[in-house]
């Protein structure tokens, strides 16, 4: 229920989008939708099936002057939703560097997991939701997003199993002081 300010400025630069006039009635338009439209979330936090359904965004101001001052209060019963077990912070100047939709839905993917346990292929391809016909195109793929992932230094390595062609990913430690990152 705290109103949190900033600038429409630095929200376009944190979201890496371009700083120019559509940019800035674009996340007018977004936080206008994150008012006016309710959601619904449910997820099992380990301690109990849980959920929240209404606006994420209960109000927002903002001044189109020169210092484009905005002002965003967030529902305050969201925080139930944020306990210890209950979300993951992903590292956003990490994901924005990623290009692929398969890489960033890795990311997403793993970031869930303290210690990844193997899928195979398939598993993966049916749980990103791929379109791929055929398995081996989603492998040459999915080799491609790991690979990015490893540049990114979110993986340190990864391998496909060729007897079972089950994927294993090694995670490097996530960043300590993500808060304020994402």
């Amino acid at each position: 229920g705290h109103e949190v300010s900033f600038t429409a400025y630095s929200m376009l630069k944190s979201m890496g989008w371009p700083t120019s006039a559509p940019s800035y009635e674009r996340l007018r338009l977004c936080i206008l939708r994150l008012t006016a439209n309710a959601v619904e979330i449910r997820f099992d936090a380990g301690s109990g099936k849980r959920g929240y359904g209404g606006t994420l965004v209960q109000e927002f101001t903002f001044k189109d002057e020169s210092d484009r001052q905005w002002k965003v209060r967030l529902n305050p019963k969201l925080i139930t939703l944020f306990g210890t077990d209950a979300y993951t912070q992903l590292d956003w100047r990490q994901r924005l560097k990623l290009r692929s939709p398969l890489a960033k839905w890795l990311h997403g993917f793993y970031y869930t997991h303290r210690e990844p346990f193997g899928y195979k292929v398939e598993t993966l391809k049916g749980l990103c939701g791929s379109s791929a016909q055929q398995l081996y195109h989603f492998r040459n793929g999915l080799k491609k997003a790991l690979e990015l992932l490893v540049e990114q230094g979110f993986l340190k390595s990864w391998k496909i199993d060729p007897m079972t062609d089950v994927v294993t990913v090694v995670r490097n430690a996530r960043p300590q002081g993500l808060l304020g990152t994402c």
